[in-house]
């Protein structure tokens, strides 16, 4: 299995687990590793190891449409510094 640096992620990327059909998230672990930490916005609010295989980046439009689908009305602050700072570019980008 490949680290996510290997497959040409890096600290700070708004990825979707499970290849694409999973939750958001954004990548706030090493991306030297396979199975970088990373903090989802799923049912409830987590952060946890995914295997970067199943990671696919999305841009901040689809993390926004897929943190509301799964009843997040906005990721208005985050647990994570790395999370945090993304967070911060959304509002800034996006307006949320």
């Amino acid at each position: 299995m490949k680290s996510a640096k290997a497959l040409g992620f890096i600290k700070g990327d708004v990825v979707q687990t499970e290849k694409g059909q999973g939750f958001p998230a954004i990548l706030i672990g090493d991306a030297h590793m396979t199975t970088p930490l990373c903090e989802v916005w799923g049912f409830e609010r987590e952060m946890g190891s995914v295997y970067s295989e199943d990671l696919v980046k999305i841009s901040d439009e689809k993390f926004l449409e897929l943190i509301a689908h799964y009843g997040h009305s906005k990721p208005a602050s985050s647990v994570s510094k790395a999370a945090q700072e993304v967070i911060n570019r959304l509002q800034r980008r996006v307006g949320c």
